[in-house]
């Protein structure tokens, strides 16, 4: 689909026609998902503006292109929430979680109020802070801001107590969320019970992950890892058998990157 975006964008070049704001930000969304940096720096020669300015920002941040993202942030006078969101998100996607939090300081004495996109953006900075200050701002957004948080926001703060080996804290904070737990929440904490190999808790999770979301291949995967981490071999075959008799099958991981102006793909099974 993206291949076909940047097609599109090579067509309307060739048969001199002017792209508008709605086929701009198409391409942009294109160059980005494909990390296609110098497709999309050509459109850097349009007047930009709105969500175009946040697609572009959104672009370089994809493509690992964190000053060019900056500096288009910066050269915008009028910044509207969306794009000191997208900024946000921005410094968070580089692991600089402190210059976000920062950011998101500078934004408030704009006298902007965040929304639930906003501390979204800064939880998932979140990773390369503390569990108080991923606490603080959970509270922040309810207290504050009178924000209820969304399952993504408590999925980011079990992530941060897994990353953090805090694994009890984390079960029991799910336990006691004032929202049912979803997929999500439950798939963070299996997540974090198989990197630090607790089995016990590993177990309850796997159990509601498959309850909740019994369809997804990725499910299946990653309770057949835990099983696997555990020696239990035969239930990590069972499980890998039972995902293929329903017919589910995981794509492989894929990235890209742009060398020569060309886009080279690659998977996870590639050397």
């Amino acid at each position: 689909m993206y291949i076909m975006e940047m097609q599109m964008k090579l067509l309307m070049k060739e048969t001199g026609v002017e792209p508008d704001s709605i086929s701009l930000v198409i391409i942009l969304s294109a160059a980005a998902s494909l990390s296609a940096l110098t497709k999309g720096k050509e459109i850097r020669g349009f007047m930009l503006e709105g969500s175009m300015v946040n697609s572009l920002v959104d672009m370089y941040a994809r493509c690992g292109s964190l000053e060019n993202a900056n500096m288009v942030f910066i050269c915008t006078r009028s910044k509207s929430l969306v794009l000191w969101t997208t900024m946000i998100s921005t410094y968070g996607m580089h692991g600089r979680g402190k210059a976000a939090v920062e950011l998101f300081s500078k934004m408030k004495d704009q006298k902007l109020i965040p929304d639930h996109i906003t501390f979204l953006a800064l939880q998932a900075c979140s990773h390369s802070g503390s569990i108080d200050e991923g606490k603080r701002l959970l509270e922040t957004m309810k207290c504050k801001y009178h924000l209820e948080p969304w399952p993504e926001h408590c999925a980011c703060l079990v992530d941060l107590l897994g990353r953090a080996n805090c694994l009890e804290d984390a079960c029991h904070f799910v336990k006691n969320m004032q929202i049912e737990p979803t997929a999500e929440v439950w798939c963070a904490l299996l997540g974090a019970c198989h990197v630090h190999s607790n089995k016990k808790l590993g177990q309850i999770a796997a159990q509601k992950l498959l309850e909740l979301d019994p369809d997804s291949p990725g499910t299946f995967v990653l309770i057949s890892n835990l099983f696997a981490s555990s020696g239990r071999w035969k239930d990590a075959e069972g499980m890998r058998m039972r995902m293929k008799g329903s017919g589910l099958k995981k794509n492989p991981g894929c990235s890209w990157i742009e060398v020569g102006n060309k886009i080279h793909t690659f998977l996870a099974i590639d050397n």
